[in-house]
């Protein structure tokens, strides 16, 4: 009888032993099943305006009136740019006109250019979403742009261009992928002397990251 007691309280304690993981089990099962999905992302994601563009700069000289034919688009340069958390980055700045506006005599402009190389420049920038959640306003701080120009095989010519952003704020459109901005050079300086006669101008970007 004792034996028989004993078989059964095995047999009771392994049955309600089973019994409490299968429950266990069905219980984390269920938690599993019954997690909320993750809140959804309140409006555009302002990250979006990270990635890699392409698109064009436009030069327009702010104190010489730019004069074209009816239907003529204006010429842009082809420039492409990464643009990462706070600031735009450039690994090859189209520096032509600045060295052809310096150096008048084309065929060493042309040797200085070659020479200079690529030209990297960054412009830092804080953007917020606007009321409509749609576009990304930005505010950009340029710096100043510095070249070095090799005169000859023992002087270099040290160039400081001071730049500061036009009075428009840029733009990220999230539809369109589109980035517009300008900035614009307030003064020249050729080893720490200004050029009085150097023409000012404003730089518009109209990018696209092709998201």
């Amino acid at each position: 009888f004792k034996r028989m007691n004993m078989k059964k309280s095995k047999f009771y304690h392994a049955f309600v032993s089973l019994l409490i993981l299968g429950c266990s089990s069905c219980f984390i099962a269920c938690n599993d099943d019954d997690d909320p999905p993750p809140p959804p992302i309140d409006g555009p994601d302002i990250e979006q305006v990270n990635g890699d563009y392409k698109g064009k700069m436009y030069i327009t000289p702010i104190d010489i009136p730019v004069t074209a034919e009816e239907g003529e688009e204006p010429a842009g340069i082809e420039i492409a740019a990464t643009v990462k958390n706070d600031t735009v980055y450039f690994d090859d700045f189209p520096i032509e006109s600045l060295v052809k506006s310096i150096i008048e005599d084309e065929e060493q402009a042309e040797g200085i250019i070659e020479a200079i190389g690529k030209v990297k420049y960054k412009i830092g920038f804080d953007g917020t979403l606007n009321a409509a959640k749609d576009t990304i306003v930005i505010e950009y701080d340029p710096k100043s742009l510095e070249l070095i120009i090799p005169v000859d095989e023992t002087t270099n010519m040290t160039v400081k261009v001071t730049i500061s952003t036009d009075s428009k704020k840029g733009s990220y459109a999230f539809e369109t992928n589109n980035m517009k901005f300008a900035i614009k050079t307030d003064k020249v300086e050729v080893d720490e002397v200004s050029i009085t006669d150097f023409p000012l101008s404003i730089f518009s970007f109209e990018l696209n990251n092709g998201k």
